[in-house]
């Protein structure tokens, strides 16, 4: 598990699941106690424009959902990388995090249980 400056940390989640170069951690600032999902979506210089405009346009669409059944959005960063000397060159997505596994995996394990 990695700190910065300011008592934040990345611990990669039990149920991480890795689709397009996207992987999901456990964030951590230990100063806050607060805990968040930080989805790390890698910046490549193979990452077309249409890809790049798709992850805005996810952005921005889940910052515009409030609602008690949908992760809340807290936040996102983008590192260049032209920073890459410090930061993993990527998009990060800080959402609520929520507990218990991947939804996809429930969803799975009950369609299984089913047949």
């Amino acid at each position: 598990m990695e700190e910065d400056s300011q008592g934040e940390h990345l611990a990669p989640m039990s149920h991480q699941r890795t689709q397009r170069g996207c992987s999901v951690f456990r964030a951590v600032n230990v100063i806050e106690n607060r805990v968040a999902a930080c989805k790390v979506m890698a910046l490549t210089p193979s990452m077309t424009d249409k890809q790049r405009k798709s992850i805005d346009k996810e952005i921005r669409i889940h910052a515009a959902l409030k609602h008690d059944n949908i992760l809340e959005f807290l936040n996102a960063v983008v590192v260049e990388s032209k920073h890459s000397h410090l930061y993993f060159p990527g998009i990060y997505m800080l959402m609520e995090l929520a507990g218990g596994g991947d939804l996809f995996d429930k969803i799975g394990q009950q369609v299984v249980a089913e047949i």
